[in-house]
């Protein structure tokens, strides 16, 4: 995606933490045999990915290219979430929660989810459209909100 990029002092909070998540997934990657140490590092990489569209998106200028980045951030919110989940799962007891059938059942709204991200201009079922008002403001479909009350359910704890 190439666009008109400025600097900005806004940048720094997701340059800093788009470091120390890659510091985290390179942590939780060196230890990976340890139980959750992988999906802790799967998790980290993820939301690595998130701040760096971040980063970008206050990085840019132009709007489409905001808008590119906004998407972005969007396709790597419930991957990283769910992978935290994983990791919280893995962690309090090794062996028990994270089977494949439940990794498989986790990984279906991802991958639907992403789907519906990248063909999004077809049907608008994760957001009716994108408003720019100095910062880019969706305006939330369906698909959207079904997304937005699964990742919420998989961080809430009983």
């Amino acid at each position: 995606m190439t666009g008109p990029y400025a600097y900005t002092p806004y940048i720094w909070p997701s340059f800093f933490t788009l470091v120390f998540l890659i510091a985290l997934s390179v942590y939780g990657w060196r230890r990976r045999s340890m139980p959750g140490a992988l999906p802790f590092a799967i998790g980290s990489l993820l939301a690595a990915l998130w701040a760096a569209g971040s980063l970008m998106e206050v990085a840019a200028v132009d709007v489409e290219c905001k808008i590119f980045w906004f998407k972005f951030q969007g396709a790597w919110q419930l991957p990283a979430t769910t992978a935290i989940t994983c990791f919280v799962l893995e962690y309090a007891w090794p062996g028990r929660w994270l089977t494949r059938r439940n990794l498989a059942l986790l990984s279906i709204p991802c991958l639907l989810a992403l789907g519906l991200i990248l063909t999004d201009d077809l049907h608008h079922l994760v957001w009716r459209g994108l408003v720019y008002d100095g910062k880019v403001i969706p305006l939330r479909a369906l698909g959207n909100w079904f997304f937005v009350v699964y990742g919420y359910g998989l961080t809430r704890s009983p």
